[in-house]
C-alpha cells in the first residue's frame, strides 16, 4: 500500500522527537547521579577524588619551585548502540493519530530511559576491570538488622568520608523492597532524627546528606538480587558525583520513515551510549539480606 499523499513525516517526526526525548529525560530514575557528557572520542576522563597532592612550604621570595610530578591512570567508556524500532499501519491516518503517537512516544521514551538506568547498574556490578569484590562494601552484620538502616547509611558515609570524598552530590541508590527496611527503621521514624514526619510525608529525600533514589525491584533497570537457599542477597550503592560517567557518542536520535511495501511507517529510537566508574574511592556498597517477604532477618 502506498504511503498517503498528504502525509508530510517531517513535522510529525519532530512531534514525535520531542515527546520521546521529554518522556525519556522524566522516566530515569538515575538521571543526575553522575557526569552526563557528549563525547565523539574515547570517553576518557583524568579526574580523582581523593587527591594526594599536597602543597609544599617555601621560603618567603624564593624562586625555585620544584615541580610536582603528577600521572593520570585514564579511564576508557566505550559507547554501546542501542534501538527500538516499532511500526503502526499506514492505513486509517494511523500517523496522525495523537493517542497512537502519544502511546509508541511512551514506549520508546521509557525503553531509552531504562536502558540509560540499566548501563549506570551495569557499570557497578557488571564491570570486569573493577569487579564487585574490591568496592568497598558495608557488611549486613553492621546494624539491628541485615536490611538498609541507619547504622548502614551512617556508615557508608564514613567511608566516603576516609577517602576524603567531597560531602555534596551524595547519592543513594535502592530497591523498592530495600527501602522498605529503611521505612521500618526507628530512627528513619522518629522525628528527632530526621526533623520530618516520615509516615505522613511519604518518605525521605535525603538522609546523612544522600540524596535517596528508589528503583522497582521488579523492573528491568533494579538492583541485581541473588537468591540463595531462604533469603535474597542484594547490595544498596551509595556514590559520590564524580565517582562515575555516563556518555553518549549518539545522543537519542529518532526517526520516522516510510515503509510502503508493507504499508507501515516504521519508528526507530536509537542511542550510542555507556557508563563507566571512574574513581571507585567514591563509591560503596552495602550488602543485605532479605526474606521471601521483603523483611529483614534480624543481627543476633
Amino acid at each position: 500500500m502506498a504511503a498517503p499523499a498528504q502525509v508530510d513525516l517531517d513535522p510529525i517526526a519532530e512531534i514525535y522527537s520531542a515527546n520521546v526525548k521529554a518522556k525519556f529525560q522524566s522516566a530515569q530514575k538515575l538521571q543526575g547521579i553522575m557526569p552526563e557528557v557528549s563525547n565523539s572520542g574515547a570517553g576518557v576522563r583524568h579526574d580523582w577524588i581523593g587527591s594526594s597532592l599536597e602543597m609544599s612550604e617555601v621560603p618567603t621570595g624564593a624562586s625555585e619551585i620544584d615541580t610536582s610530578n603528577v600521572s593520570f591512570s585514564p579511564v576508557v567508556t566505550k559507547p554501546l548502540r542501542f534501538v527500538i524500532k516499532t511500526s503502526i499501519a499506514q492505513s486509517d491516518q494511523s500517523l496522525t493519530n495523537i493517542n497512537l503517537i502519544r502511546a509508541h512516544t511512551q514506549l520508546h521514551g521509557m525503553a531509552a530511559a531504562r536502558t540509560v538506568d540499566i548501563l549506570k547498574i551495569r557499570a557497578i556490578f557488571e564491570n570486569p576491570d573493577i569487579p564487585v569484590g574490591s568496592l568497598t562494601t558495608i557488611p549486613s552484620t553492621i546494624g539491628p538488622n541485615k536490611g538498609l538502616e541507619t547504622d548502614k547509611i551512617i556508615a557508608m558515609s564514613t567511608e566516603l568520608n576516609n577517602e576524603d570524598v567531597p560531602d555534596e552530590d551524595r547519592i543513594i541508590i535502592s530497591n523498592s523492597d530495600q527501602y522498605k527496611t529503611l521505612k521500618k527503621d526507628e530512627k528513619y521514624i522518629r522525628d528527632s532524627y530526621t526533623g520530618r514526619h516520615q509516615l505522613v510525608d511519604g518518605g525521605l529525600k535525603q538522609i546523612e546528606g544522600f540524596e535517596l533514589r528508589k528503583l522497582g525491584k521488579n523492573a528491568s533497570n533494579s538492583l541485581p538480587i541473588t537468591p540463595d537457599s531462604t533469603n535474597f542477597d542484594s547490595y544498596a550503592v551509595a556514590l559520590q558525583f564524580e565517582a562515575m560517567q555516563f556518555i553518549y557518542n549518539v545522543p537519542l536520535y529518532t526517526r520516522i520513515v516510510a515503509d510502503n511495501a508493507n504499508g507501515n511507517y516504521v519508528i526507530f529510537t536509537e542511542m550510542l551510549a555507556n557508563a563507566q566508574i571512574i574513581q571507585k574511592a567514591g563509591i560503596v556498597l552495602a550488602a543485605l539480606v532479605l526474606d521471601a517477604n521483603g523483611d529483614a532477618p534480624v543481627n543476633s
